[in-house]
């Protein structure tokens, strides 16, 4: 897994209120690496065929990363 994941995608904080008392929790949620990944994934399942050198889920899933890292790392330079 990359260094850095880009963070997380989609944090929010849940309140709990019990017995009168007031407890917060953040929650991170997937990562933005997993994230772009997936959405990644997505278009490669919606073009199934049309790159024979992504035969395989295997194949798909390492491109999606590698993918997924250079979107973060550019974003990053911004």
């Amino acid at each position: 897994m990359a260094a850095y994941d880009g963070g997380p995608a989609f944090p929010h904080e849940e309140i709990d209120y019990c017995d009168g008392e007031t407890a917060r929790h953040i929650r991170r949620g997937m990562s933005l690496r997993a994230w772009f990944a997936g959405k990644i994934m997505a278009g490669f399942t919606a073009r199934t065929g049309d790159d024979p050198s992504l035969d395989t889920p295997e194949k798909r899933a390492a491109v999606a990363c590698r993918d997924a890292d250079a979107l973060i790392a550019e974003l990053d330079r911004e």
